[in-house]
């Protein structure tokens, strides 16, 4: 099966179904995921198991079947807007426009929320690293903050104001590596976190 693990933009306007792909791409099959429903973004663990979608207005939905079932494990109907798994797909961490972020420890089963990050003001994106424990979350309003313990406590790196940081990216390397862009001034910055 694909080692695809990023999360992907999937269109914001309109519903649709969430295709799966188990040929790399070559052929693709509708999921069983609803398809009444404006899928925001989508990510999956490296083995394609775990898969993990968020809907704008409908919570988050949960596959741990390659894609075959699904099931709704937060119901918040809040504009979800980002969401990245760990490679296992154990940790995950998903994010509401203009809200709360949500930490599951347990493959996407139980969804608790972040309480020591503030709440979004715009558009958040979330990264974790492949192993879950360096996360991080960015909005350009509020800045980045970063998680060295699984999501435990969370430190910001970067405040809000002018630098208007739009993404937070951590590799997949064996000591998180962070890249972070900001949009505002065109400059990529990267740091070694372990």
């Amino acid at each position: 099966s694909p080692r695809l693990r990023n999360s992907a933009n999937l269109p914001n306007s309109g519903t649709g179904s969430i295709l799966i792909s188990k040929s790399y791409g070559s052929t693709w099959t509708t999921s069983t995921a609803p398809t009444s429903l404006q899928w925001q973004k989508i990510a999956l663990s490296a083995s394609g198991q775990y898969i993990t979608a968020v809907a704008a207005s409908s919570g988050i939905y949960v596959s741990s079947s390659y894609g075959a079932s699904w099931s709704q494990n937060n119901t918040a109907t809040s504009a979800w807007s980002s969401v990245s798994l760990s490679s296992s797909g154990q940790y995950q961490i998903a994010s509401i426009t203009t809200g709360a972020s949500f930490l599951s420890i347990n493959f996407g089963v139980t969804w608790t929320q972040i309480t020591s990050l503030p709440n979004a003001v715009g558009a958040p994106f979330v990264s974790i690293s492949s192993s879950g424990k360096y996360q991080l979350f960015s909005d350009s309003n509020t800045g980045v903050y970063l998680s060295s313990n699984y999501g435990v406590t969370w430190t910001i790196v970067q405040g809000s104001g002018s630098t208007g940081y739009n993404s937070a990216v951590i590799s997949s390397g064996l000591h998180g590596q962070t890249s972070l862009l900001n949009s505002l001034t065109n400059r990529y910055e990267s740091a070694v976190l372990g």
